[in-house]
């Protein structure tokens, strides 16, 4: 079996980094003058490679293997986090007056979650005002990252399939006669 092309190599290494095959194929190939839907179809059908879907599936595997070694990470400790940011509850961080605790007197769990804080003072004569905004996960996001989570996949169609041999015994249908003539199949 032949190697993959650098440039091959170069989409599938971005692919497995940072999981969006339309950049990843921006980043490699010549694709300034094309549209983006060419894109997306051109990174698609370049994911569904035999040779480059093998290989993004070894760097995912490597990438999820360093991740676990080096910082404990995998997909029970991201799926953890994630159900800990759904299940934070507003009044640890208020107290009964309705004002915001300071942040020393916060759970970890919403000190962790806390994705910035904007501060502006407005002085207007002789009254100071001072505005803070804390930023937080995106709660929809989040809710998808549970759904995607490779323990849960909740987003994926489960489908019975069943499966019925090649070869019977039984008789066929006038239609299944008609289809297979008319296909060239045969009466077999």
């Amino acid at each position: 079996m032949s190697e993959i092309t650098v440039k091959q190599e170069g989409f599938a290494s971005d692919y497995a980094l940072h999981g969006n095959a339309s950049k990843a194929y921006r980043d490699n190939y010549s694709a300034g003058k094309m549209k983006p839907k060419t894109v997306n179809v051109a990174a698609c059908t370049l994911l569904k490679h035999h040779k480059v879907s093998i290989r993004v599936i070894e760097l995912q595997s490597k990438i999820a293997e360093i991740a676990e070694e080096k910082f404990g990470v995998d997909a029970e400790w991201l799926l953890v986090r994630c159900v800990e940011t759904e299940n934070l509850d507003l009044l640890d961080i208020i107290d009964d007056l309705g004002n915001i605790k300071p942040l020393r007197e916060w759970p970890i769990e919403w000190r962790r979650n806390l994705t910035g804080i904007d501060v502006a003072e407005i002085i207007a004569g002789d009254t100071t005002t001072i505005i803070k905004k804390f930023k937080w996960p995106d709660k929809v996001k989040n809710r998808e990252m549970i759904g995607k989570n490779v323990l849960v996949q909740a987003f994926i169609d489960r489908k019975q399939v069943d499966v019925k041999p090649l070869h019977t015994n039984e008789p066929i249908s006038e239609t299944d006669r008609w289809i297979k003539e008319t296909l060239g199949l045969g009466e077999d």
